[in-house]
């Protein structure tokens, strides 16, 4: 190849012009990267500041003092392996999920106790997932990580799925963790951007336990900035899939109870089973203070809204082994796994009439979603069912757009 693009001999070639050049922009461009690691701060990032300062160092070193034919070979080298991680990043993000998202970053909060860390990709100067903050919008969606959907690209929250279809601006009050304590400062701070409605989605397998809780910030909250680390495998696709390699690699097997529906068959761990039938066991004391506690904020909120000029709307959302548990004969179902299915649905049946009582207007979304799990695949993530999908989401605002709206329910009562 040096022959046709030379008139001399490669091993004759003074100073090999067009290797040397090459291999000098790799090594300087690696140099810099370098200097962005580092300045991250922690110790990961520097020590992977420093490997990556040596091989551009060393790439510097040969394209100084190397023969023209190995500066040649290096930069073949370097410009073929940057094409195929190129090839990679693009087949990878076309092809497959990635980057998949990493998990969220909170700080404290004085009233909330933590929201979203505001230098975060896709969260506002407030601490939720939205591109801008409004002076006014027509809806606020309030609720827990069903809501925020922090797995999915934004649009594919139901908030955004819901805006869409309805041609309506909607603010994503929602952070994953959350439940009704939260829910019912949120209503205030949503009233003043003075929505039309504000829809509320009630998480029936984890809200309950979360109502009796006072609003503290977890120990574990630091507002620490996003370190290199968090930046890569947030932003390549390569470095995404490589932390999801790894970390596969060393997870444990974990026991899990299978619900085999056809469409959608899904597993749950056999650790969180006991947890999860006692957080949902109505004829405990404690979960039924907890039923209570919900249902009378959501009262209020109602009640709040209406002095308002708006409209609260509350959203059921079922758990997944609700869903498809109820779509499968019972006797494929494990013991354990029946009695958590008939406590959730005993919470999620006795809140929607307490709620209906109240004159609190109120969508279950159950019936959508059991249509939705009959006729498509992936509905849910077999392995993490109350994880949101994308189709999940759909699902959820469509539930909401052919429901209506709580619009009739605006009438100020004193």
């Amino acid at each position: 190849m040096s022959e046709v693009l030379f008139s001399k001999r490669t091993s004759t070639l003074s100073s090999g012009f067009v290797g040397a050049i090459i291999c000098w922009f790799f090594g300087i461009s690696l140099a810099a990267f370098a200097v962005l690691i580092a300045l991250d701060g922690d110790l990961i990032a520097r020590g992977a500041g420093l490997a990556v300062l040596l091989t551009g160092a060393s790439i510097c070193g040969l394209a100084r003092s190397a023969g023209a034919a190995w500066k040649l070979r290096l930069a073949a080298l370097l410009l073929g392996g940057t094409m195929l991680l190129l090839a990679g990043e693009v087949a990878l993000r076309n092809t497959m999920n990635y980057p998949t998202p990493v998990a969220p970053r909170f700080v404290p909060h004085s009233e909330l106790g933590f929201v979203l860390a505001p230098d975060s990709n896709g969260v506002d100067a407030n601490g939720f997932r939205n591109s801008a903050i409004p002076a006014q919008v027509d809806v606020v969606a309030i609720g827990d990580h069903q809501t925020a959907a922090m797995s999915l690209a934004m649009e594919q929250t139901w908030p955004a799925v819901f805006a869409k279809s309805t041609s309506q601006s909607v603010y994503n009050l929602a952070v994953p963790g959350y439940g009704p304590p939260q829910y019912q400062q949120l209503v205030k701070k949503a009233l003043k951007l003075k929505p039309r409605q504000i829809i509320i989605g009630l998480n029936i397998g984890t809200d309950l336990s979360d109502a009796t809780k006072e609003i503290q910030t977890p120990g574990s909250i630091q507002a620490s900035p996003e370190n290199f680390y968090h930046k890569l495998i947030r932003i390549s696709a390569l470095g995404s899939l490589t932390h999801s390699t790894v970390q596969r690699a060393f997870q444990k097997p974990v026991a899990r109870l299978q619900i085999s529906h056809s469409k959608n068959p899904i597993s749950i761990p056999t650790q969180e089973i006991d947890g999860r039938i006692s957080a949902a066991n109505l004829q405990n004391p404690q979960v039924q203070e907890a039923f209570n506690n919900t249902v009378s904020m959501l009262e209020a909120a109602s009640l709040q809204c209406r002095k308002e000029g708006a409209a609260l709307t509350v959203l059921i959302i079922p758990t997944a082994e609700s869903v498809c548990g109820q779509a499968v004969s019972a006797d494929t179902i494990p013991p354990a796994l029946t009695e958590l299915l008939a406590s959730e649905t005993d919470v999620r049946q006795n809140m929607l009439t307490a709620l209906n009582g109240k004159n609190v207007y109120t969508i279950d979304a159950f019936p959508e979603i059991t249509k939705a799990i009959s006729v498509n695949e992936g509905v849910y993530n077999s392995d993490s069912p109350n994880q949101p999908t994308a189709a999940i989401c759909e699902t959820l605002a469509n539930a909401l757009s052919q429901s209506g709206s709580a619009a009739t329910n605006t009438t100020v009562t004193n």
